[in-house]
């Protein structure tokens, strides 16, 4: 579904730097599936330069399950797998 706007005013980057960025204001949301299949986390109407990259695991020890950065123009796009009930970050 549409969600937002989100602003990342005040949000810092994180150290290091994710796998598929150079860096830049970091901001993280919590998605918890609710069926098994593919989720989409799409930034393509964004207004500005995006990367999106999806993580499983823990906050202590997230594995990186799908990334993009520039998928459409300077925005991105990702799907990846999720299961029912767990986590992605």
């Amino acid at each position: 579904g549409n969600n937002g706007p989100f602003s990342n005013v005040g949000a810092t980057t994180s150290a290091p730097a994710w796998p598929c960025t150079t860096g830049g204001a970091d901001i993280w949301f919590r998605y918890v599936a609710t069926c098994t299949g593919s989720a989409t986390a799409d930034l393509c109407t964004s207004t500005f330069d995006t990367t999106v990259e999806a993580f499983s695991g823990t906050c202590a020890a997230l594995t990186s399950i799908g990334c993009n950065d520039d998928a459409c123009g300077l925005r991105s796009s990702v799907s990846f797998p999720v299961t029912n009930g767990q986590a992605y970050f």
